[in-house]
């Protein structure tokens, strides 16, 4: 996956909300921020995501 670099100025108060939101979603969804990733297989379950051997 490429990257591509972002520049932007914030207010103070800008930078603390953002800073509050990613502390939220930290809290309330932590899966969404987690290294880890999972699949879903066709009952439902979650299991281990496997990287496709190249």
């Amino acid at each position: 996956m490429s990257t591509t670099p972002i520049n932007a100025t914030l207010a103070q108060t800008e930078r603390d909300a953002v800073l509050q939101a990613i502390s939220t979603i930290k809290e309330k969804l932590p899966f969404l921020v987690d290294r880890t990733y999972a699949t879903v297989t066709s009952d439902g379950a979650a299991a281990p995501y496997r990287a496709p051997n190249n």
